[in-house]
Formats: structure tokens, C-alpha cells, sequence
């Protein structure tokens, strides 16, 4: 059995995030919004520097976690989180990956960027299972370019839709997809690749509502943010109803494999 347990230095203690579902997300919430805050009222109208970014959210982290910000060169974003490994797939590391203006500054413009990369952070801390399941994908070496891209390419993308019928057609074809890139996997593969991009939308959906906040709550303080962080954008990318295909299709692989095994049972009697 391969074992998949989060080493602390990227995780909270169980008496912290123990509770039902709905009281992780508003501890997530809360810890994002508390980071955000003190960020931006440290920023104001004024921009800082990376390093001075640096230091105020590591002063704002639990000590045991080991989180480093740096600039970012290569993503198109203007931040992003990533997750180390060592040799053994461990998570053992976050960065923050921010990326500077001209003048090598962090400024106002950047907060809801930023306060979207948190919250995908305080999912990681607040539901445990998502981060255990991405280090379990990547342990079962099911972090293939197949799986990793087609989620990319087919499932984290805006659709394009006018009324419930193209959204039933749109996730029927998902449905489909999904069933064939899959295909050949053992059962348990299956679910646990399932469950790995329902986690993943359920992020998405929890930074990009995130942002929005963030960027309502400066503009109304006559803070000039992005227009298109004004807008919620989670409806276009269909987050909920993809997120509840993913739990109906792993539920019913579930349920047929228990189908079988007590069949087996019966068999053996």
C-alpha cells in the first residue's frame, strides 16, 4: 500500500481543520480574507516590494509551514501557487509566484490576483483531501501529460451556452469524454482521477468567487481594479455542474465495484 500521509511542514494540525465541509470552506475563507486584508491595507495606493510581500504574509502564516514567495517569470498570470516535491512525491514546499510591474513592484492592481492564489493555499490547508489527492495522483504516477491535458484542454475551460439544454449537452459530451480517456484504468485509478478534478474545480470556483470579492471590495473603496475581475466568472466555466458530474460518475464506479465484490461473496458461500 502506498502511503500518502502530508507532512506537516504543508499542513495544519487535524484539530484545526476537523469539521464538516461547509465549516472548512468558511475557515478557508476567513484566513484567506484575513491575509488579503492585511496585504491591502499595507499596499493602499502605494506599490512594494517583493521581498517586503515576502516577509508580511510569512509573518501571517502558521510557523510550521514552510511557504516562500519569489517573482514569476514564466506563467502568464500575475500569480500563481506551486507545490515541491522531493524524491519520494512528498509535498514538502508552497512558493507564491508573483510577477512585478516595470519597476519591480507589487502594486494595488495585483491583490485580487493574489487573493485568488491564497484561497487555492487555504484549500489546501482547510481540505486536507485535496492536496492528499493530488500527491496521490502523482504517487500512483497517474499525472500523465493524457490525464494532466485533457483536464487543461476539456474540463477547465469556459463553455459556451445559451439555456439548460446546451448545458445538458455540454456535460453529456464531458460525460462521454471523460468515459473514454479513462477507459482501461483499474476502478480505484478511476476515482481517484475523478475525484482529483472535482478537487480542482471546487478550487477554482472558491478562488475565482475569491477574487471577485476582493476586487468588488476595492472598487468600492474607489480603488481602480481590472473590469473582468468585476464579473463572476465561475457560471462560464460550469463549475457546478461539473463538479457534480465528477461526483456522480465516481459514485457509480464505486457502487458497481461493491456490486462485484458482493457478488464474489455470495459466490464464495
Amino acid at each position: 500500500m502506498i502511503s500518502n500521509r502530508l507532512l506537516n511542514r504543508v499542513k495544519l494540525p487535524y484539530i484545526t481543520v476537523k469539521g464538516s465541509f461547509a465549516y472548512r470552506q468558511s475557515k478557508a475563507a476567513n484566513f484567506t480574507t484575513k491575509i488579503i486584508n492585511n496585504l491591502s491595507g499595507q499596499i493602499d495606493k502605494q506599490c512594494i516590494s517583493l521581498s517586503k510581500v515576502g516577509k508580511l504574509l510569512k509573518n501571517l502564516f502558521p510557523k510550521n509551514l514552510d511557504i516562500f514567495v519569489r517573482k514569476n517569470k514564466g506563467a502568464d498570470s500575475g500569480a500563481q501557487l506551486n507545490r515541491m516535491l522531493n524524491d519520494n512525491n512528498y509535498f514538502i514546499q508552497y512558493s507564491i509566484d508573483l510577477k512585478t510591474n516595470k519597476d519591480g513592484l507589487i502594486s494595488i492592481l495585483d491583490v485580487p490576483t493574489i487573493a485568488h492564489e491564497i484561497r487555492h493555499l487555504s484549500d489546501s490547508l482547510f481540505h486536507p483531501k485535496f492536496l492528499s489527492r493530488e500527491q496521490l495522483i502523482i504517487k500512483l504516477g497517474l499525472d500523465k501529460d493524457k490525464y494532466l491535458n485533457f483536464y487543461d484542454k476539456n474540463i477547465y475551460v469556459k463553455e459556451l451556452f445559451f439555456c439548460k439544454k446546451d448545458k445538458r449537452y455540454i456535460i453529456k459530451k464531458i460525460k462521454n469524454q471523460t468515459t473514454k480517456v479513462l477507459r482501461g484504468l483499474p476502478a480505484e485509478d478511476k476515482v481517484n482521477l475523478l475525484q482529483w478534478m472535482r478537487y480542482n474545480l471546487m478550487s477554482e470556483q472558491n478562488a475565482y468567487r475569491q477574487g471577485v470579492k476582493t476586487a468588488k471590495k476595492l472598487n468600492h473603496k474607489n480603488i481602480s481594479v481590472y473590469e473582468d475581475e468585476l464579473y463572476d466568472q465561475t457560471k462560464d466555466y460550469m463549475f457546478e455542474e461539473k463538479i457534480k458530474l465528477f461526483t456522480n460518475m465516481a459514485h457509480e464506479i464505486i457502487k458497481k465495484e461493491r456490486g462485484i465484490h458482493k457478488a464474489k461473496i455470495r459466490q464464495a458461500k
